[in-house]
């Protein structure tokens, strides 16, 4: 609808004429009749303002709002300031260049699943002392995630930027000004060295689940720069190991995990087997038919431990 249309909607024929004419009266006759319209249009709200995809070279001051879709190069901390308020800033680039994402407050919120090498749109964009922000009514999606590499592929991504996950299965520490450490997927392992920021080493434990983003491959090793995220999380919220015993008591559930003796009562028992079942189906009658499937095999899973017992999740 154009804005003569739009105006016809809410006021009637001579009505929209003597504002057309006050309009115009106001910019001394320097106004045409389109434009009069228009600026009438956006006053009232009847109009909203085209977004159009654009590149980062093309942002300036002037576009109040644009589509950029962009690729995620670096994740900032989290700033918090006196005020209450907190802000975190995006590095992101295309093809044209890069620039850095401003987001405040609520907003922070949409980057807790974002990583390193995700696709992202960016709707209601508009540049402020040459930094990108989001709009009162903008939007922030993924449109395509980064995948992880298997540990096994990274010697053959030489050179390549790439994200792991797994565990610390071991320590090396602190050599030559690097932080060396190792992770695994319980089948392969790889040495990974953090070469910027090294004191980052200094919170990892063994046992630890860890996500590295954007690293580099080099010689078979992953480079963790400056550049580079480090996600983990501690051993102590995780089961993680080979089961190497399992049994039921009544209704509760007993293993072996690692080295470590655990209790589940039975809905924790059966989201540990990954079963739904009937309450009228026997715990015990559950283990004997999962049981030869689940010895042996390595597990990884988010838990807390409460009063010798295990809650999954």
């Amino acid at each position: 609808m154009d804005a003569r249309g739009a105006l016809l909607s809410v006021m009637d024929e001579s009505e929209l004429e003597e504002a057309v004419k006050e309009k115009i009266g106001k910019f001394h006759g320097f106004l045409t009749r389109e434009v009069a319209l228009k600026l009438i249009a956006k006053e009232k709200g009847l109009l909203k303002e085209e977004e159009k995809v654009i590149k980062l070279k093309e942002m300036s001051p002037d576009i109040k709002k644009a589509i950029l879709i962009v690729t995620v190069e670096r994740i900032y901390p989290v700033a918090k300031y006196k005020t209450g308020k907190e802000s975190r800033r995006i590095l992101v680039k295309d093809d044209s260049g890069e620039k850095t994402l401003v987001l405040w407050n609520d907003d922070i919120d949409l980057t807790l699943k974002m990583r390193t090498g995700d696709e992202i749109e960016i709707g209601g964009a508009y540049e402020k002392d040459g930094e990108i922000y989001l709009g009162y009514s903008g939007i922030l999606k993924t449109r395509k995630k980064a995948e992880f590499t298997d540990i096994r592929a990274v010697a053959g991504k030489e050179g390549e930027k790439v994200h792991l996950r797994g565990f610390v299965s071991r320590i090396s520490g602190f050599s030559k000004g690097i932080f060396a450490f190792s992770v695994s997927d319980w089948k392969n392992e790889i040495e990974c060295r953090i070469t910027g920021d090294t004191f980052r080493g200094n919170v990892l434990k063994i046992g630890d689940e860890v996500i590295l983003e954007g690293g580099i491959v080099r010689n078979g090793k992953m480079e963790v720069g400056a550049h580079s995220r480090i996600l983990a999380r501690r051993k102590e919220r995780m089961l993680m190991g080979r089961i190497n015993k399992i049994e039921c008591s009544g209704e509760t559930l007993k293993a072996v995990v690692g080295k470590e003796k655990v209790l589940f009562d039975r809905e924790n028992a059966l989201r540990f087997m990954g079963v739904n079942a009937a309450n009228d189906i026997m715990l015990g009658t559950i283990v004997t038919l999962k049981k030869d499937g689940l010895l042996n095999k390595n597990i990884n899973v988010k838990v807390t431990r409460k009063n010798e017992r295990i809650i999954i999740g």
